[in-house]
């Protein structure tokens, strides 16, 4: 099968990394580069794990300031997010009301008719026996629920798959449940769309042109 393009590496959370200036880090022994930051508002035509811009922009409102992180994960996640992204976060407080009480992010620019993966990373460690369960809401041509424990959570990534978006637009809104509070580290997004390789195309243009041929004999 064709490879999928490139992910989007999203990090969340105050640091050194300034919004959309690029960092090193190693992963499974491999250098990569993680291109987007998310500290302020809004991360303009992020680039993917390659460099490359996507056109995707992420806008965010509302959360009540960056939070802490866990500092080792499984190999799964430490292969995706840099450290960096896995100690900061921006965190959100379910018993509020109004400002705070969510973090909602706003993507666009994305292309309707693709599907999207979002792979999200919720985590804090802490030595309290406590349970924090955060949610992870997403809207766009349909929607998709789905909440973690983010206490200690050092091997487990949130996946919504199969995300479509209307006008080019997706919306994610993160909410600490119970009265807790929801956390967001980091996020990978992934164009699952399979783009028919060139032979392919070539196949199926001669398949067509041969069936216009025969079609015209026959009413000849």
């Amino acid at each position: 099968p064709p490879p999928q393009a490139a992910p989007i590496v999203l990090n969340f959370g105050a640091g050194a990394q300034s919004n959309n200036n690029s960092f090193a880090y190693t992963a499974d022994g491999t250098t990569l580069i993680a291109y987007n930051h998310m500290e302020a508002g809004s991360v303009i035509n992020m680039k993917d794990t390659n460099g490359n811009e996507t056109g995707i922009s992420v806008s965010r409102d509302r959360q009540i300031g960056p939070g802490g992180g866990i500092n080792t994960a499984s190999s799964e996640i430490a292969g995706i997010f840099p450290t960096t992204a896995m100690q900061t976060s921006l965190y959100t407080y379910g018993g509020l009301v109004g400002q705070g009480s969510y973090i909602t992010l706003t993507f666009t620019g994305m292309i309707d008719g693709h599907t999207y993966t979002f792979d999200i990373l919720g985590a804090v460690a802490t030595a309290q026996n406590i349970t924090s369960f955060t949610q992870y809401s997403i809207a766009g041509l349909t929607t998709q629920v789905s909440q973690i424990d983010v206490i200690n959570n050092d091997d487990t990534l949130v996946t919504l798959e199969g995300i479509q978006s209307v006008n080019g637009t997706v919306v994610l809104t993160v909410t600490g449940l119970n009265g807790s509070l929801g956390y967001i580290n980091g996020m990978q997004i992934t164009d699952t769309t399979l783009v028919p390789e060139p032979t392919t195309m070539l196949l199926l243009g001669t398949s067509f042109a041969a069936l216009a041929r025969r079609r015209r004999r026959v009413a000849a």
